[in-house]
């Protein structure tokens, strides 16, 4: 029954193509279908960032997100699709905890209360939302997908996890950019305490890493996370040390601290960016990192001075 719904679908598709600005595919078998599209998949990051330069071979006007999916995968065979993992974590990414985020998906405005028991529904709701495309001259894959990230509920962005696209949660400062606050009193202006934890830590992965040099180890979390992974370059010789670990369900904070500390190195969490560096230099930047989130600590007060107690006087 599969088959039949997906060769329905696609002939629906091209019924509807006039409307939507775009040539949709032919109706035809699944296994071609998939066959096709296994064929121009881009192998790994390198193809996709490569395939991201591309001009685009389509125009969209109103067009859901899923169907502009579809076709960014037949026409140039990338495949895009919405982070339900991140969006479940970040369960308040449209606005304040308890609030709403608006989507239009043309007829009805869709108001969605944030809840965490219902955050997997609330994003499948996405693939609804209806996006407008002017493609002009110049004009990039990279430039549609951050065009379509600007049109979503929320704050959202893309990132590249091996040879896929994930459109999630963008990351938030937590603080303003550079501010001294005194004491941290500022540091939740912003995002809530928990929301903070979540950018820091970074995600709960499952790997095994059997001596591997650390680069490798490095490469492999990359591919399996789509983070911000950095080694300090003059770390070079130190990233050629052979790292072993089998981790399931740890946050990718703890994964990177273990396995740089095998190579005598340490891992700062600078935003969404984890950097891999020397001890001396990582304490810096950790110290600076520290103090925009939580501020300068204030001193303790001095003492106050013990009184003296009274001499008796003394009769002459």
């Amino acid at each position: 029954m599969r088959w039949i719904f997906t060769v329905r679908l696609l002939a629906a598709l091209a019924i509807g193509a006039g409307s939507y600005g775009f040539t949709a595919a032919n109706a035809a078998e699944p296994d071609k279908v998939k066959a096709a599209l296994k064929e121009s998949a881009p192998a790994d990051e390198t193809a996709v960032r490569a395939l991201l330069k591309a001009t685009p071979k389509f125009d969209a006007d109103q067009v859901p997100v899923r169907e502009l999916f579809k076709v960014l995968s037949k026409e140039h065979g990338l495949t895009v699709r919405l982070d339900l993992a991140a969006f479940k974590r970040f369960p308040n990414f449209g606005g304040e905890a308890g609030g709403a985020a608006q989507l239009s998906t043309g007829a009805e405005t869709v108001f969605i209360a944030h809840h965490a028991e219902a955050v997997g529904e609330q994003t499948q709701m996405i693939y609804d939302v209806k996006i407008r495309l002017s493609i002009v001259a110049g004009m990039t894959l990279s430039d549609v997908l951050t065009d379509l990230c600007a049109q979503l509920p929320g704050k959202c962005t893309y990132r590249i996890r091996h040879n896929q696209v994930l459109i999630g949660p963008a990351f938030l400062p937590p603080v303003v950019p550079g501010a001294n606050n005194n004491g941290g009193e500022g540091t939740s202006q912003f995002l809530p305490p928990s929301v903070i934890a979540e950018q820091l830590l970074g995600e709960a992965v499952s790997v095994a890493i059997d001596e591997k040099p650390l680069t490798d180890a490095i490469r492999e979390l990359r591919k399996l996370t789509g983070a911000n992974i950095v080694l300090d370059v003059r770390m070079k010789n130190a990233g050629q040390t052979l790292v072993s670990g089998t981790f399931d369900g740890v946050r990718l904070l703890t994964v990177l601290e273990l396995l740089t500390d095998m190579s005598d190195l340490k891992v700062v969490s600078n935003n969404n960016v984890f950097y891999i560096t020397d001890a001396a230099n990582a304490e810096i930047m950790q110290r600076r990192v520290h103090r925009d989130l939580f501020g300068v600590p204030t001193p303790p007060p001095a003492p106050m001075p013990v009184p003296m107690p009274a001499q008796p006087e003394v009769k002459k």
